[in-house]
């Protein structure tokens, strides 16, 4: 097998074996580091030529290779969606955002690197469990998870089992949500005319 030009530690995915190397469980990070690194550099994932902006320098180029980073982050994210409320969700993939850019530019001990670090490590206080993944080929599939926080609720979205909800409950909810559009397309209406 060939070394990838990006590096010598990953192999270029058309240099790789044919078939997947197999489903693993991942549970601790440790675990995940420590046991997985070396079938992720036989399958490459997360090499990518990345354009970035420094914040002194202005623009360079550079190629990021963390196929063990790249494991942990899908496992995490999907983590994530699994046992977070959407809207918490929402905002700590903001907050993930805005904490990249304080890293990146030198300010992790600033007062907002603190408040975004608390803010994300609050909403991440629930969020554990088992992913299972595959790679192959440079790319890392979710095979499935499972959480004792899931916020998942088989019974609530069963179309086979009767809960508390009713097609009827969401009347109000709808005709709320159409205040809003009703207005924007009367105000759209407006400025068409005026036009």
């Amino acid at each position: 097998m060939v070394a990838d030009q990006f590096g010598t530690s990953t192999l270029h995915p058309v240099a790789v074996c044919p078939a997947p190397c197999g489903s693993f469980t991942f549970g601790p990070v440790c675990a995940v580091v420590a046991d997985q690194f070396g079938t992720s550099t036989l399958h490459p994932v997360a090499v990518c030529p990345a354009p970035c902006g420094s914040f002194t320098f202005g623009p360079s180029r550079g190629v990021y290779e963390t196929p063990a980073g790249h494991i942990l982050y899908v496992a995490h994210t999907d983590l994530e969606l699994f046992c977070l409320d959407k809207e918490v969700y929402r905002l700590v993939e903001m907050y993930r955002n805005r904490l990249a850019d304080y890293v990146y530019n030198g300010f992790w001990f600033s007062p907002e690197g603190n408040y975004v670090r608390k803010c994300i490590a609050l909403a991440e206080e629930n969020v554990t469990g088992v992913v299972k993944l595959e790679l192959y080929k440079g790319q890392v599939t979710v095979l499935g998870r499972s959480s004792n926080f899931s916020t998942y609720n088989e019974d609530l979205v069963s179309m086979d089992k009767h809960s508390t909800f009713s097609p009827q409950d969401a009347t109000g909810f709808i005709n709320i949500q159409a205040i809003r559009l009703k207005e924007y397309r009367r105000l759209q209406d407006t400025i068409n005319k005026h036009s």
